[in-house]
Formats: structure tokens, C-alpha cells, sequence
């Protein structure tokens, strides 16, 4: 009787076991996996609090005069008007005129090397034409090149007379930041 009653309490309890105890058991076991999944994502939370902290405080740092250069090296807009005044501007300063000027968004995506989905940047295509003497014309592209403003000059055409003043076609691009 001992015997058989321990078989048969043995048999209830893995009957039980295998009844309420087991399913309950791989719930908890599901439960801490994603408990587990929860502290890695609060992890990781904590380490991208921590470098955003770290780049306001970079930020901050940063001169308002600064981040004025920076805005006008790499405008977060296609603002074509200032960059027409900045044209008008340095042409301005040799006597140049801007006789036409046209932009076209977007620019020339073949000769990207960054994939287009990639890109943080876009491009703007502005044409215009000026007439003026070589050496003035050189004194433009200088400043043009120094100018804070990103411009990449990518065609120039010109028209030469005999009196010395000549009339030159020119197209660059701009970059802004999307």
C-alpha cells in the first residue's frame, strides 16, 4: 500500500506539474526574456540620453557667431534670394552687373557618388551672365571661391571682344541641408 500510494502521489504531483506548474513556468521564462529585452532597450536609451546631452553641450558651446557662418556656409533652405544678393554682392565690387540669373532644384544627381536615399543634402543649379573684363572676371571667381557660401562653379562660357570687356555665362551649384 506504501508503495502504490507513492506511485500514484508521484503520478498526481507530475500530472500537476505538467498540468499548471510547467505552462506557468514557460510564461515566466517568456517574461524574462522580454524583461531582458526591455533592459537593453532602457540601456540604450540611457547611452542616446547621454550623447544627446554630450552634443547640446557641443552645441552650446558653439559662438552664435559661429553657427551664423554655418548656417550661411550650408543653409538648412534653397533660399535663392540671398544667394542672388550674395552674387549681386560680390560682383558688386568690381563694377560687374548680373544680367540673368535662373536656379533649378536638384541639380545634377548623376554625378553623386552618395546613393540619393543617403543623401542630407540637396542641390541647387543656378545660371547667370555677367559682363565684365578678365581681370575683373578672375577677382569675382576669387571671392566667389572665398565666399563663405558652398558653390561648386561647373560651367563657364564666355564671349570675347575686342574692347576688352567680355561676356560671361556661368553655372554653379549650391548646397543646403534637407
Amino acid at each position: 500500500m506504501k508503495n502504490s500510494s507513492a506511485i500514484v502521489l508521484l503520478l498526481i504531483s507530475a500530472g500537476l506539474f505538467y498540468t499548471f506548474i510547467d505552462p506557468e513556468y514557460q510564461k515566466v521564462k517568456v517574461l524574462q526574456a522580454e524583461k531582458s529585452q526591455y533592459d537593453d532597450v532602457l540601456g540604450s536609451v540611457s547611452a542616446l540620453d547621454e550623447k544627446r546631452s554630450n552634443l547640446q553641450s557641443k552645441f552650446k558651446s558653439i559662438s552664435p557667431n559661429e553657427i551664423t557662418r554655418l548656417n550661411t556656409a550650408l543653409p538648412n533652405n534653397t533660399d535663392t534670394v540671398k544667394l542672388a544678393v550674395a552674387l549681386d554682392n560680390i560682383a558688386s565690387r568690381y563694377g560687374i552687373t548680373i544680367r540673368s540669373i535662373r536656379t533649378a532644384e536638384g541639380g545634377d544627381q548623376s554625378a553623386t557618388i552618395v546613393q540619393p536615399s543617403s543623401n542630407t543634402y540637396e542641390t541647387t543649379q543656378v545660371e547667370f551672365s555677367i559682363v565684365a573684363t578678365y581681370d575683373n572676371f578672375r577677382r569675382f571667381l576669387d571671392d566667389l571661391e572665398k565666399s563663405l557660401r558652398l558653390v561648386d562653379v561647373t560651367i563657364v562660357n564666355f564671349s570675347a571682344s575686342d574692347t576688352g570687356v567680355n561676356q560671361y555665362s556661368l553655372s554653379v551649384k549650391t548646397y543646403w541641408v534637407k
